[in-house]
Protein backbone atom coordinates (compact mmCIF):
# COMPACT_ATOMS: atom_id res chain seq x y z
CA UNK A 1 0.00 0.00 0.00
CA UNK A 2 1.13 3.42 -0.55
CA UNK A 3 -0.16 6.77 0.05
CA UNK A 4 0.37 9.92 -1.47
CA UNK A 5 -0.09 12.63 0.67
CA UNK A 6 1.88 15.84 -1.90
CA UNK A 7 -1.33 16.80 -3.13
CA UNK A 8 -3.00 17.43 -0.12
CA UNK A 9 0.37 19.65 1.12
CA UNK A 10 0.36 21.66 -2.17
CA UNK A 11 -3.36 22.53 -1.61
CA UNK A 12 -2.67 23.56 2.21
CA UNK A 13 0.36 25.51 1.09
CA UNK A 14 1.97 25.17 5.13
CA UNK A 15 4.57 23.28 5.96
CA UNK A 16 4.81 21.42 9.42
CA UNK A 17 7.56 19.43 10.95
CA UNK A 18 9.06 19.12 14.88
CA UNK A 19 13.16 18.09 14.59
CA UNK A 20 15.18 17.55 17.59
CA UNK A 21 18.48 18.87 17.46
CA UNK A 22 21.53 16.38 18.42
CA UNK A 23 24.36 17.44 20.84
CA UNK A 24 27.66 16.11 20.43
CA UNK A 25 28.35 16.46 24.49
CA UNK A 26 25.32 14.87 26.16
CA UNK A 27 25.65 12.36 22.70
CA UNK A 28 21.64 12.88 22.72
CA UNK A 29 19.20 15.14 21.50
CA UNK A 30 18.48 18.13 24.68
CA UNK A 31 15.99 20.34 21.79
CA UNK A 32 12.59 19.71 19.99
CA UNK A 33 11.21 22.27 18.08
CA UNK A 34 7.94 22.36 16.16
CA UNK A 35 7.85 24.53 12.83
CA UNK A 36 5.23 25.48 10.86
CA UNK A 37 5.76 27.95 7.92
CA UNK A 38 3.87 28.69 4.23
CA UNK A 39 5.91 26.75 1.33
CA UNK A 40 6.73 30.24 -0.10
CA UNK A 41 8.65 31.02 2.80
CA UNK A 42 10.82 27.81 3.53
CA UNK A 43 14.55 28.43 4.64
CA UNK A 44 17.04 26.95 2.06
CA UNK A 45 17.66 24.34 4.94
CA UNK A 46 14.46 23.12 5.07
CA UNK A 47 14.94 21.45 1.38
CA UNK A 48 17.70 18.87 0.41
CA UNK A 49 19.43 18.81 -2.92
CA UNK A 50 17.62 16.50 -4.68
CA UNK A 51 14.12 18.76 -4.05
CA UNK A 52 12.78 16.40 -0.91
CA UNK A 53 11.01 19.40 2.07
CA UNK A 54 11.63 18.40 5.63
CA UNK A 55 7.09 19.29 5.85
CA UNK A 56 5.50 16.20 7.20
CA UNK A 57 2.76 17.06 4.14
CA UNK A 58 5.79 16.01 1.60
CA UNK A 59 6.06 12.99 3.03
CA UNK A 60 3.61 9.30 2.08
CA UNK A 61 3.15 6.63 3.64
CA UNK A 62 4.99 3.67 2.53
CA UNK A 63 3.32 -0.57 3.93
CA UNK A 64 5.21 -3.36 2.74
CA UNK A 65 3.53 -6.75 1.83
CA UNK A 66 4.78 -8.28 5.06
CA UNK A 67 3.04 -4.90 7.36
CA UNK A 68 5.99 -3.05 7.93
CA UNK A 69 5.32 0.51 7.79
CA UNK A 70 7.50 3.68 7.05
CA UNK A 71 7.31 7.27 5.77
CA UNK A 72 9.56 8.76 2.93
CA UNK A 73 9.67 11.79 0.56
CA UNK A 74 7.19 11.26 -1.80
CA UNK A 75 9.57 11.59 -4.75
CA UNK A 76 11.25 8.20 -3.34
CA UNK A 77 8.05 6.52 -2.30
CA UNK A 78 7.15 4.15 -4.57
CA UNK A 79 10.84 3.38 -5.36
CA UNK A 80 11.43 2.37 -2.22
CA UNK A 81 8.16 0.62 -1.54
CA UNK A 82 9.25 -1.80 -4.92
CA UNK A 83 12.74 -2.78 -3.94
CA UNK A 84 11.88 -3.51 -0.93
CA UNK A 85 9.03 -5.61 -1.48
CA UNK A 86 10.76 -7.18 -4.40
CA UNK A 87 13.68 -8.52 -1.53
CA UNK A 88 11.14 -9.80 0.79
CA UNK A 89 9.67 -12.07 -2.26
CA UNK A 90 13.09 -12.93 -3.25
CA UNK A 91 13.63 -14.28 0.89
CA UNK A 92 15.21 -11.55 2.76
CA UNK A 93 13.45 -10.73 5.99
CA UNK A 94 12.60 -6.77 6.57
CA UNK A 95 11.71 -6.58 10.21
CA UNK A 96 12.01 -2.71 10.84
CA UNK A 97 12.39 0.16 8.12
CA UNK A 98 12.88 4.02 9.70
CA UNK A 99 12.07 6.52 7.29
CA UNK A 100 11.38 10.33 7.32
CA UNK A 101 12.86 10.94 10.89
CA UNK A 102 13.41 14.97 11.14
CA UNK A 103 17.03 15.93 13.40
CA UNK A 104 19.81 17.95 12.94
CA UNK A 105 22.95 15.84 13.41
CA UNK A 106 24.90 16.73 10.89
CA UNK A 107 27.24 19.98 10.06
CA UNK A 108 29.58 22.07 12.30
CA UNK A 109 28.66 22.14 16.28
CA UNK A 110 27.39 25.29 17.29
CA UNK A 111 28.57 26.67 20.68
CA UNK A 112 26.46 24.61 22.58
CA UNK A 113 27.71 21.66 21.14
CA UNK A 114 24.67 21.45 19.01
CA UNK A 115 24.88 19.88 15.29
CA UNK A 116 23.76 22.15 13.12
CA UNK A 117 22.95 20.63 9.54
CA UNK A 118 19.66 18.04 8.95
CA UNK A 119 20.05 14.49 7.94
CA UNK A 120 18.89 12.91 5.05
CA UNK A 121 16.31 11.51 7.09
CA UNK A 122 15.01 14.97 7.87
CA UNK A 123 13.58 14.70 4.38
CA UNK A 124 12.81 11.30 3.83
CA UNK A 125 15.25 10.60 1.18
CA UNK A 126 17.02 8.11 3.84
CA UNK A 127 15.86 4.65 4.94
CA UNK A 128 17.40 2.51 7.90
CA UNK A 129 16.82 -1.17 7.04
CA UNK A 130 16.88 -3.64 10.22
CA UNK A 131 19.01 -1.57 12.60
CA UNK A 132 18.83 -4.01 15.28
CA UNK A 133 20.68 -6.32 12.66
CA UNK A 134 22.90 -3.41 11.25
CA UNK A 135 24.59 -1.23 13.61
CA UNK A 136 26.12 1.97 12.53
CA UNK A 137 29.46 1.67 13.84
CA UNK A 138 32.87 4.25 14.73
CA UNK A 139 36.43 4.18 14.42
CA UNK A 140 36.10 1.80 11.35
CA UNK A 141 38.18 2.82 8.60
CA UNK A 142 37.91 -0.78 7.01
CA UNK A 143 36.02 -3.36 8.72
CA UNK A 144 37.22 -5.32 12.09
CA UNK A 145 34.49 -6.93 14.28
CA UNK A 146 36.90 -6.49 17.25
CA UNK A 147 37.81 -3.02 16.78
CA UNK A 148 34.93 -1.10 14.98
CA UNK A 149 33.09 0.59 17.54
CA UNK A 150 29.31 0.17 17.52
CA UNK A 151 27.60 3.44 18.22
CA UNK A 152 23.99 2.88 17.16
CA UNK A 153 21.90 -0.36 16.76
CA UNK A 154 22.72 -3.85 17.11
CA UNK A 155 25.62 -5.59 15.54
CA UNK A 156 26.48 -6.84 12.01
CA UNK A 157 26.91 -10.46 11.78
CA UNK A 158 26.21 -10.82 7.77
CA UNK A 159 26.48 -14.58 7.35
CA UNK A 160 24.97 -15.22 11.17
CA UNK A 161 21.92 -12.99 11.12
CA UNK A 162 19.83 -13.28 8.53
CA UNK A 163 18.81 -9.97 9.10
CA UNK A 164 22.22 -8.65 8.32
CA UNK A 165 22.69 -7.26 4.82
CA UNK A 166 25.17 -9.11 2.98
CA UNK A 167 27.85 -6.98 0.78
CA UNK A 168 26.64 -8.67 -2.54
CA UNK A 169 23.23 -8.47 -1.09
CA UNK A 170 20.11 -8.21 -4.06
CA UNK A 171 19.11 -5.36 -1.80
CA UNK A 172 22.29 -3.08 -2.36
CA UNK A 173 22.11 -3.85 -6.28
CA UNK A 174 18.62 -2.84 -6.21
CA UNK A 175 19.24 0.20 -4.64
CA UNK A 176 22.35 1.28 -6.18
CA UNK A 177 20.12 0.94 -9.89
CA UNK A 178 17.75 3.29 -8.35
CA UNK A 179 20.57 6.19 -7.06
CA UNK A 180 20.90 4.99 -3.17
CA UNK A 181 23.94 3.85 -1.90
CA UNK A 182 24.86 1.63 1.13
CA UNK A 183 26.34 3.28 4.21
CA UNK A 184 28.22 0.30 5.02
CA UNK A 185 31.09 1.48 2.01
CA UNK A 186 31.49 4.73 3.44
CA UNK A 187 34.72 6.07 3.25
CA UNK A 188 35.81 7.33 6.76
CA UNK A 189 35.99 6.19 9.71
CA UNK A 190 32.26 5.22 10.17
CA UNK A 191 30.20 2.40 8.34
CA UNK A 192 26.35 2.46 8.76
CA UNK A 193 25.40 -0.80 7.64
CA UNK A 194 21.19 -0.16 7.87
CA UNK A 195 21.76 3.25 6.30
CA UNK A 196 20.85 3.70 2.21
CA UNK A 197 20.69 7.03 0.54
CA UNK A 198 21.61 9.27 -2.26
CA UNK A 199 25.15 10.14 -0.80
CA UNK A 200 25.63 7.07 1.00
CA UNK A 201 25.46 9.28 4.27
Amino acid sequence: MFINLSVAARELKRCNFNYSIYNSYAKKSLERKNISIDYDNLNPLYIDKNGCRICEEDQSYVILENGVQFRACYKYAKTFQTILNNVLKKGFPIAEVIGYRPQMSRGKLDSRGNRTEFSNHSFGSAIDINPKSNGLYGQCLSWNKDNCRLILGGPWRPGHDPHSIKRNSLLIKEMKKAGFLWGGKLAGKQKDFMHFSKEGN
